[in-house]
C-alpha cells in the first residue's frame, strides 16, 4: 500500500513535465486534458500520464476490501487499471486459454515501464494460483508473445526473447526463445547473459548444485563450451570466471594459451576484445588480459 501511495504522488508531481497532456481533478476523480480538450473523462481514482513516447497511459480504479484474515482489521487497497492509447482504446491481451484480459493490477513494474523509452511493455495477468503470468506487447498494442511466462523480455540487442517459467517445485528458470517463441535454449538456467559484441550467450546455473555447469553458446544456439566455475564474462578470446570460496576472486582464462590469471575485483565488464573494465574498493581500472597492464579509468559506462 505504501508503494502505491508513493507511486501515485510521484506521478502527480511529474505530470507537469508532460507538455501535451495534463491531469485535472473534478471532485475526487481524475481526468486528462490535451490542451483545453478533455481527452479522458474524470472518472478514475488515479491516472499515470502518457509515457515518454506519448503512446500509452494508465488509468486506475481503487478498490477497498477487508483482509482475508478476519482477525486483521486493516483494509486492503488495490488498484485495477487499463492501458489506454491516444484514441482511448484499451490494451487487450489474448490469453493462452482463449480468453481475453484488459484489466491489470497496479504493481511496481506496471508504472515504472511508462517512465522508460522502451517500445515494449510486459503486462501481468493473475492466474488461478495468484501468480502473474506475463505477456510482451509493444506500445502500439501489438501482442508479441502468445504464451504466458513468469517474465519475458527482449535480449539487449533485441535478437531473442528471454523468458522465465516457474516449475512444479516453485523454482524459476530462464530460457531463450526466438522472436516467434521457438525454444532455443531450454528453461534450465538461473540467469542468461549476453556478450553482444562477440554474439555469445551465457547460461548460468548458480545455486543449482556443485555439479552444475555454466554453458556458453553462439547466436545459432550451438554450445561452444562449459565451465564448472561461474562464468562472469565470456568473449571469443578469453573467459572470466568467478570463484566464491575460500575467498572471492576472478580467474581470467586465455582461450588460446589456456593460461589462467587471478585478479581481485568486485565488478567486471566487457571493455574491448582484449580488455576488461574492473572495479575494486570503489576504484575503476582497465585490465589488458594479454599484457597484464592496468590503467586507471574515471567514468565507466554502466551496462
Amino acid at each position: 500500500m505504501r508503494f502505491v501511495v508513493i507511486q501515485i504522488l510521484l506521478v502527480l508531481l511529474l505530470n507537469g513535465v508532460r507538455a501535451q497532456t495534463t491531469l485535472f481533478k473534478e471532485g475526487d476523480k481524475w481526468g486528462m486534458k490535451e490542451g483545453e480538450s478533455v481527452l479522458i473523462k474524470p472518472i478514475y481514482d488515479s491516472i499515470f500520464n502518457f509515457d515518454s513516447l506519448n503512446k500509452v497511459c494508465l488509468v486506475c480504479f481503487e478498490t477497498v476490501s477487508a483482509h482475508p484474515n478476519k482477525f486483521i482489521k486493516t483494509l486492503i487497497h488495490s488498484y485495477h487499471c487499463n492501458y489506454l492509447n491516444k484514441s482511448g482504446e484499451r490494451l487487450v491481451i489474448h490469453l493462452e486459454s482463449g480468453d481475453t484480459n484488459s484489466v491489470f493490477q497496479l504493481q511496481k513494474h506496471t508504472s515504472e515501464q511508462l517512465n522508460t523509452k522502451s517500445e515494449y511493455l510486459t503486462v501481468g495477468v493473475k492466474s488461478a494460483d495468484m501468480h502473474d503470468h506475463r505477456y510482451l506487447v509493444n506500445k502500439d498494442f501489438k501482442q508479441i508473445t502468445k504464451k504466458a511466462y513468469e517474465d519475458i523480455h527482449f535480449s539487449p540487442d533485441n535478437s531473442f526473447l528471454v523468458g522465465k517459467i516457474r516449475n512444479e517445485n516453485n523454482s524459476i528458470y530462464e530460457g531463450l526463445l526466438s522472436k516467434e517463441e521457438e525454444l532455443i535454449l531450454p528453461f534450465k538456467y538461473s540467469h542468461i547473459k549476453f556478450n553482444t559484441k562477440d554474439s555469445l550467450i551465457i547460461g548460468c546455473t548458480a545455486g543449482q548444485g556443485a555439479y552444475s555447469e555454466d554453458d556458453i553458446f553462439n547466436y545459432e544456439g550451438k554450445k561452444v563450451s562449459s565451465y564448472h566455475r561461474h562464468v562472469e564474462l565470456a568473449t571469443k578470446k578469453f573467459v572470466v570466471e568467478k570463484v566464491f570460496k575460500p575467498d572471492e576472486h576472478l580467474i581470467i582464462l586465455n582461450l588460446e594459451t589456456k593460461e589462467e590469471k587471478v585478479q581481485y575485483a568486485e565488478e567486471v565488464q566487457y571493455f574491448n576484445e582484449t580488455t576488461v573494465l574492473m572495479m575494486n574498493e570503489g576504484h575503476w581500472f582497465t585490465y589488458d588480459v594479454f599484457t597484464g597492464k592496468k590503467r586507471k579509468y574515471e567514468t565507466p559506462k554502466k551496462k
